[in-house]
């Protein structure tokens, strides 16, 4: 190979770091006695290996049957891949793991041009990972230069995959085929500003008259709506392959029948080619260019673009999305209710929440970031103190039925079974899954003052924690909750209770750490939140996240077992907890955490910040009383960032400014959720509630894609395209789910009636009788159009 050209072309100008092509390639070319062993270890550990063909059709290592990159069960360990007796092994790159491979591709019979081979000299002079010869011989072109492909394994995030100049990129879906012949043996580097700037040079674009869509649904999703469909038959016998029976003169009919139903549901056409490609249909070896199926894909686009609506529907469908305002730029702009996009700190902490994040069946970054953040607190509670405080803390996630909040609770599991063995004393740090009063609770934190307690379902418990007629044996437990998150202190104490039978009497607890880790759906807590919740002090203590959006893809690799490296780290920290009588029922020396000069101006900032919010008597009430105690968590929180970046065993914890700003960000988006929350009228019961999750419907109808609408929920095909028209039908199906209307004494048909009423009466929806619905639009239902009135509140 020779060296680059100094001048990069278009494709690449997005690359910053260029490095020329050394003889290190040529060097390191030499094939080993076993190429496959110079493959990364780290991809050779991970079941996600096929086997291949000569001709690269994957094959199930299990069975010697077909493998799919989209279903696990066909894939299996690397060995059981090298044994099979095929000529080659390929590893499936999923979007659980973080690797990201590049492929040039340069061969006889489609040469990449000049320029293009340019770039390809850049992009394996640029990026330091690992880097191997394609399958397919070496050949020279009439100037005698080397020529063949390549891929390069990095690890890196992107979205899809992109494919330009006889460069591919790819982070899920495919697989790649490896041979093991390196030209660069080297570790497989985290190269994400170097990928960026390459997929900068790379856009995505309209290739062969197809505009590629992201989807909003998985593969998983997709076929189960089109099996759900009035067509479902039809759809599953063509998965089927029985296209014979179904009176197609060829198999060319039936691959056009089952790529429209495809596309009817998904706008994604790299979607539509690869869940296609799982069908008995997709597996003849024609159907595997992407050139055959592009030329259905192009007539199946074309006619659904004549089936749009007018334009004149368009633009009054775009001007009324446009019409929704946007935040107001005051001092609680971030207090939105928006997605959770906070990126794990450093340290310990960020790299529990990446374990648990990955190992999740249903990944959520925001069960694995307070599952990581409660496992840290219940370990680290009592043996660390800063400013006088434990670093214990109250945490809850909610998130709908399915959405997998149960994961947090198992990678919990899974990271004390690493350690059980090393450290068998690790048990104890996980408390009682449910305390029946006070006393329980007091008696459990008399033999362990520092543990983290799990609980499922804590919205149910958390209503009759709230509950004025609960027994005093809850309003007991309630009290000793709100105590208990501020004694974790040195020299803190947690009084005794007395009782008329001395037998139940408590005895005195220094320095109690208890950690709540809860999870519920948001219908549990906020059907049942008042303002007396604020006020007694229970919710501010309680960092509360909301997972929104819909399930992810199922994680067939889920639950695998923590790294070495961190468990080595976690099994540390417990070791030095115990040194230090974390949890030991007598009193302790904690070790002080300490802060940087930046780190402490952030806090004394933040903290100066929220008085002046504290005192602005013109703020609402219940919002000063959510934040009252943000600062005290964001102190916290800090800490055990800190605690977890300790170098060793008898290092002092540091906060750094990075630390504060994470906690911060953290902390405000928690708080911040709730509190606008409770300022758009969105929690408790009655008619206040009921006409803000209207509004809220009504707003996520409007910007909802639109076989969204008529796939979820069943909105006419005639009306699915205009935003500004809005079925009864959604909105029955939308306050289904919402106890303010199902709980209501009236009835969820009568509640529901009056909420949609109140919104006529003040113009925020235009009612069409059924009648004129039935004329208009073909619909023999109440269907309102929406005014701009509604979208403004």
């Amino acid at each position: 190979m020779t060296a680059p050209e100094e001048t990069p072309p278009a494709a690449t100008e997005g690359v910053k770091r260029t490095t020329h092509v050394s003889n290190e390639l040529s060097a390191n070319a030499s094939a080993a006695p076993d190429p496959l062993s110079s493959i990364p270890p780290e991809l050779r550990e991970l079941p996600q290996w096929v086997a291949a063909t000569a001709d690269k059709v994957p094959i199930n290592p299990h069975t010697g049957g077909p493998a799919s990159v989209n279903d696990p069960r066909t894939w299996g360990a690397f060995e059981q891949a090298r044994a099979s007796g095929q000529p080659h092994v390929g590893f499936v790159l999923t979007a659980f793991d973080p690797y990201v491979a590049i492929d040039i591709d340069d061969k006889p019979e489609n040469p990449a041009s000049e320029e293009e081979r340019v770039v390809h000299r850049r992009v394996l002079g640029s990026f330091q990972s690992y880097t191997e010869r394609s399958v397919g011989a070496r050949w020279s072109d009439t100037e005698g230069n080397e020529r063949g492909g390549y891929h390069v394994i990095l690890r890196g995030k992107m979205c899809g995959g992109r494919d330009r100049g006889h460069i591919g990129v790819y982070s899920s879906g495919r697989y790649v085929v490896f041979t093991g012949n390196a030209v660069r043996q080297a570790p497989i580097a985290d190269e994400q500003a170097l990928l960026d700037g390459l997929l900068a040079g790379m856009p995505v674009q309209e290739t062969s008259g197809l505009t590629q869509v992201e989807s909003d649904l998985s593969d998983a999703e997709l076929h189960e709506k089109a099996m759900a469909a009035e067509n479902g038959e039809k759809y599953a016998k063509l998965c089927h392959g029985e296209w014979q029976d179904m009176g197609y003169p060829s198999q060319s009919e039936a691959d056009f029948a089952l790529l429209s139903m495809l596309a009817f549901y998904s706008p994604d056409n790299e979607q539509v080619r690869r869940v296609f490609r799982c069908t008995a249909l997709g597996k003849r070896e024609k159907a595997q260019r992407d050139s055959y199926l592009n030329r259905s894909l192009r007539a199946i686009r074309a006619r659904q673009e004549a089936e749009q609506p007018s334009q004149e529907q368009v633009e009054a469908s775009r001007a009324l999305a446009a019409s929704i305002p946007e935040p107001a730029a005051d001092e609680s702009a971030a207090a939105q209710i928006t997605n959770y996009d906070l990126p794990p700190p450093p340290g310990l902490v960020g790299d529990l929440i990446e374990y648990f994040n990955q190992s999740a069946r249903y990944p959520m970054l925001e069960g694995a970031t307070l599952a990581a953040l409660g496992l840290m607190a219940g370990v680290a509670g009592r043996a660390f103190n800063f400013e006088g405080t434990g670093l214990n803390l109250y945490l809850l996630l909610l998130a709908e039925s399915g959405r997998g909040k149960e994961d947090m609770a198992r990678g919990i599991e899974r990271m004390l079974d690493a350690v059980r063995m090393s450290v068998p004393f690790v048990d104890g740090f996980v408390g009682p899954r449910k305390f029946s009063s006070g006393q329980a609770l007091n008696q459990h934190l008399t033999e362990n003052p520092c543990c983290l307690s799990i609980h499922s379902e804590f919205g149910l418990r958390l209503k009759e924690l709230n509950d004025p007629r609960a027994p005093a044996s809850t309003g007991e437990l309630r009290l000793s909750l709100l105590e208990l998150y501020a004694k974790s202190g040195k020299g803190d104490t947690f009084r005794a209770t007395a009782y008329a039978d001395r037998d139940k009497n408590t005895k005195i607890v220094k320095a109690p750490a208890i950690s709540i880790l809860g999870e519920s759906t948001p219908g549990h807590v906020f059907d049942s939140l008042s303002f007396r919740d604020i006020e007694d002090g229970l919710l501010p203590r309680t960092l509360v996240i909301e997972a929104l959006g819909d399930r992810p893809p199922t994680n067939y690799n889920a639950y695998f077992s923590p790294p070495e490296h961190l468990s080595h780290r976690f099994a540390d920290l417990a070791a030095t907890v115990m040194q230090l009588g974390g949890q030991n029922p007598v009193p302790i020396e904690p070790r002080q955490v300490v802060a940087t000069a930046d780190g402490a101006a952030a806090l004394n900032a933040i903290q100066a910040k929220f008085d002046a919010d504290y005192n602005d008597k013109s703020r609402d009430a219940f919002d000063r009383a959510l934040w009252n105690r943000a600062s005290l968590n964001i102190r916290r929180i800090a800490a055990l960032i800190a605690v977890g970046c300790m170098p060793g065993h008898h290092s002092t914890p540091v906060i750094e400014q990075a630390h504060v700003e994470w906690a911060y960000r953290f902390v405000e988006h928690c708080v911040g959720t709730l509190a606008s929350r409770f300022r758009a009228g969105m929690v408790g019961t009655g008619e206040t509630r009921q006409e803000a999750e209207l509004r809220k419907y009504i707003r996520e109808y409007v910007t909802m894609k639109p076989y969204k609408r008529n796939g979820t929920y069943a909105v006419p095909q005639k009306i699915m395209h205009d935003g500004s028209i809005l079925p009864l039908g959604y909105l029955r199906r939308r306050a289904k789910q919402c106890g303010a209307f199902t709980n209501d004494r009236r009835g969820f048909d009568r509640a529901l009636e009056c909420a949609i009423a109140a919104l006529v009466d003040t113009g925020e929806l235009l009612e069409f009788l059924p009648h004129v619905a039935q004329q208009r639009f073909g619909l023999r239902s109440y269907v309102y159009a929406i005014s701009s009135a509604s979208l403004s509140r």
